[in-house]
């Protein structure tokens, strides 16, 4: 995905603001990420158990299986205490509230104040992480 790939590039970790399935309109959790595969990278092979064991879904208790084109391999999950309603996220792109009634896909929005400590640990998290060296990743 374009957008999350420019965002890691820029800043060098992409944080993640995800909800449960059975959740709607609401984030309830976040991660982070440093790594972006796609699946047709050179080192994929080498590296594929590593990063089934870290994908974005893993922390959503989200199905998933290796049909997947690009993994997020992510780090820091955290079930937010308090969830956090999509109405009061900002959409990067726009400066608007992200549409609350939003079900599939993804969007960038700004990060919340309220998550900033958890981005702090978060970074140093994923920093602390042995993660593989992967020619083509993002």
């Amino acid at each position: 995905m374009a957008g999350p790939g420019r965002l890691l590039a820029r800043q060098g970790y992409v944080p993640f603001l995800f909800r449960s399935l059975d959740v709607t309109g609401h984030v309830t959790h976040a991660a982070i990420s440093g790594l972006i595969v796609h699946k047709e990278s050179r080192g994929y092979q080498q590296v594929a158990s590593w990063l089934r064991e870290r994908r974005v879904e893993i922390y959503a208790d989200a199905p998933h299986d290796d049909k997947a084109r690009t993994f997020y391999a992510v780090t820091a999950g955290y079930q937010l205490p308090s969830p956090i309603p999509f109405h009061s996220l900002t959409l990067a792109s726009e400066g608007r509230a992200l549409d609350p009634g939003m079900v599939r896909g993804y969007a960038m929005v700004l990060l919340p104040d309220v998550l900033s400590t958890w981005y702090e640990r978060a970074v140093q998290a994923w920093d602390k992480l042995e993660a593989p060296a992967i020619h083509g990743a993002v």
